[in-house]
């Protein structure tokens, strides 16, 4: 309580610290006595009420007189603390530190491209066995529909191909998209303009 005497007396306490601390004024002798001390030694403050303006380099004086007087008594300023999001951070870098930070990158770009490379390399295989998927249906019901023969490749011609079979595919109307006939990981796959399964004529023509 006697750390607020002074702020008791000079008004600069809240509501509920100046009621307690009038509360134990009327509570304690010593107190009291102890107030009426401070009370005599704030007194001059009060005999001269006029009000000065505070000069507008009065802050950069002091800060000046500060660093002065820190000088001549051969005080040190504390080095800023380094850390990663401070304002006083150091941003000076020894080679260690360049040499450790560049193997932490090359160990991440060694863990990260391979596991990128392979992730991409599975989502083809995932592609291709889809795509494999439908074309097995597909033969499979042109086999039931022609009598359990699956599409028959001339011997002789433009049509005396394996891959014939596809725009006999598409004849039938089993097979829809010409993508399923690509492999994922061929130029095909990746080139702006899709490939197109040919029809008979196209392949009768070429």
């Amino acid at each position: 309580m006697r750390e607020n005497l002074v702020g008791y007396l000079l008004g600069a306490l809240d509501a509920t610290e100046h009621a307690q601390v009038k509360q134990a004024l009327e509570d304690s002798d010593s107190l009291r006595q102890e107030c009426d001390l401070l009370q005599g030694c704030l007194r001059p403050l009060h005999s001269d009420g006029s009000e000065f303006p505070t000069p507008p380099d009065l802050s950069e004086r002091t800060c000046r007189y500060v660093e002065d007087e820190a000088r001549r008594l051969g005080v040190r300023r504390p080095r800023p603390r380094s850390g990663l999001g401070g304002r006083h951070s150091s941003h000076r870098f020894k080679s260690a530190d360049l040499l450790v930070m560049g193997g932490i990158v090359a160990a991440l770009a060694l863990l990260f491209f391979p596991a990128v490379a392979q992730s991409r390399f599975q989502s083809r295989i995932v592609a291709c066995q889809s795509n494999l998927h439908e074309l097995g249906q597909a033969l499979s019901t042109y086999s039931g529909l022609h009598g359990g023969l699956f599409p028959e490749v001339p011997h002789e011609g433009n049509r005396a191909v394996a891959g014939f079979y596809a725009p006999m595919l598409f004849e039938n109307k089993l097979v829809t998209q010409s993508s399923l006939f690509v492999c994922p990981g061929s130029p095909l796959a990746a080139s702006d303009a899709p490939y197109v399964v040919p029809t008979f004529h196209e392949v009768d023509q070429a």
